[in-house]
């Protein structure tokens, strides 16, 4: 399954119970040192 940025960012806005407040997301998809697929935030 591929998942977009975008669908990321728009899961995490909907998370409003967190124990500190997060103003932003950026949210970046691609591959880690290994060349696994990974998502940083």
């Amino acid at each position: 399954m591929d998942i977009v940025a975008s669908t990321l960012e728009a899961a995490l806005r909907e998370l409003s119970e967190l124990p500190t407040p997060v103003s932003n997301w950026h949210v970046e998809t691609g591959s880690d040192s290994t060349d696994e697929r990974a998502v940083r935030v």
